[in-house]
């Protein structure tokens, strides 16, 4: 595995568990607090973690050829099962990926449009640098979302999952 590899096998392993305890905490939420419109969100706690599935799907199927159209979101994902479930499909093929990583394929181009319809090309390991940040960055953005609605987030920082063992 190249060095960029090993790198990323710790972002979207820290990734998924803190998508998983931040699921578990979600849980807590009655359903209208966690689909209730919530500004600096992408209008729920719900919607919000879909939101970071769909963008996972759409750059993997770039990252294989294909450039879809839209972004699936909360209409694909209505409940917190649902996104659990897709997320630890499409974070399972994200760290397979990552696990076969060579630095020829993390410099492999990848060319894409994007779901505004403009052309795109990006490397590999770029992509995969990219998706990783932003789960990070949406993540973070749900724990303020549990806060705000009373409910005690996760800890979403690297070094916390470091030192819970990395698990």
């Amino acid at each position: 595995m190249s060095e960029l590899g090993r790198l990323l096998e710790g972002l979207y392993a820290c990734n998924a568990w803190v998508m998983e305890n931040t699921l578990e905490a979600s849980r807590r939420l009655p359903p209208q607090e966690l689909s209730g419109e919530r500004r600096g969100s992408y209008g729920s706690i719900l919607a919000t973690l879909a939101h970071v599935v769909g963008a996972h799907q759409v750059w993997s199927a770039r990252l294989d050829g294909s450039s879809p159209a839209t972004l699936p979101g909360a209409a694909e994902m209505p409940t917190l099962d649902d996104v659990g479930a897709a997320f630890r499909k499409v974070s399972s093929e994200y760290r397979a990926r990552v696990a076969r990583l060579t630095p020829e394929e993390a410099g492999r181009i990848v060319s894409y449009r994007t779901t505004a319809g403009t052309a795109e090309q990006h490397p590999v390991g770029e992509i995969l640098l990219h998706v990783s940040l932003h789960t990070s960055n949406h993540l973070a953005q749900v724990a303020t979302l549990l806060t705000q609605a009373g409910v005690e987030p996760p800890q979403v920082d690297y070094m916390a999952w470091v030192r819970a063992g990395r698990p």
